[in-house]
């Protein structure tokens, strides 16, 4: 996390994450961040507070699983049908 100057804050980070994982994306969604990451074993969405304090593992699979490399998290608008607020995961392919 950094500050409007580019000054290091500190990090958010997952300890249970596999030492390969990659964030695609970090989106601020109702005052929380939401991290989609990627690691050889497994894809992700983890939620943080904005103090960069991990609240918990939103989603996860293992390779085989309903994700695959996901890297957009958004809250989708009112007026978005059956998916009216509820939170969408953009993926790779």
């Amino acid at each position: 996390m950094y500050a409007g100057n580019f000054n290091l804050l500190g990090r958010i980070t997952d300890p249970s994450a596999p030492y390969d994982m990659t964030a695609y994306s970090a989106r601020i969604v109702d005052g929380k961040v939401n991290a989609a990451f990627t690691p050889q074993a497994g894809e992700g969405v983890d939620i943080f507070d904005a103090d960069g304090n991990m609240l918990r593992r939103f989603a996860a699979n293992g390779p085989d699983g309903p994700l695959h490399v996901p890297w957009e998290v958004i809250l989708a608008p009112a007026n978005f049908g059956w998916a009216s607020h509820q939170l969408l995961i953009g993926e790779v392919d």
